[in-house]
């Protein structure tokens, strides 16, 4: 099916966002994120403070600017596969699909990825981001409700992010060099063995 195209109003707005986006990013890189106000990003994308926040919450919101698309596309992709398979080829396939948003971004996630790994209050926020996506697979996996499945579903969920939050720590250490998502079969290849005879 086709996108429907976007009504000029949409498209100001999403240029708008877009600037306000690389403004922070720039400026970022530049200052730091405790360096960076929010008046430099709003000057520097050519809009006003008020402006800034009709897009953003908060300073700490920007540099996480597709955190929630992204949650939100994986939440999705996560239901349709439940819908035909068992839990972990459903979420390594949701896992893969994501994956292969990040590597078509790759220049910007790693940009992003050293200031995040820069700021004290970014590393804290970005365990935040894990965290929203370990609850939506714990989601996904309980939504009936039975209490073990839901305890069980928690371990599960838990552990696959700290196989994503490892896999995606050394392609970042790698500068986004290698097949981050051939990593990514691996390490839930692993998973699923329970790492038998590899340790």
């Amino acid at each position: 099916m086709d996108a429907v195209p976007k009504s000029r109003r949409e498209q100001k707005k999403a240029e708008v966002r877009e600037a306000l986006v690389q403004a922070a990013d720039t400026l970022f890189v530049e200052q730091g994120y405790e360096g960076t106000t929010v008046d430099q990003i709003a000057e520097r994308a050519g809009v006003s403070r008020r402006t800034f926040f009709r897009y953003f919450p908060s300073k700490e919101a920007i540099a996480f600017p597709r955190a929630e698309e992204r949650r939100d596309a994986f939440r999705t992709l996560l239901l349709e596969r439940f819908a035909e398979q068992d839990a972990l080829p459903a979420v390594r396939a949701a896992c893969l699909e994501v994956g292969k948003m990040m590597v078509s971004t790759a220049e910007e996630e790693l940009r992003r990825q050293k200031v995040v790994d820069a700021s004290p209050t970014l590393l804290a926020a970005d365990l935040e981001i894990y965290r929203a996506w370990e609850q939506v697979i714990a989601e996904a996996v309980t939504r009936s409700g039975d209490a073990e499945r839901a305890r069980v579903g928690k371990l599960f969920a838990a552990a696959t992010i700290g196989i994503v939050r490892s896999v995606l720590r050394a392609w970042f250490d790698a500068g986004c060099e290698g097949d981050v998502i051939k990593m990514a079969e691996e390490a839930f290849a692993l998973l699923e063995t329970g790492f038998g005879g590899r340790l």
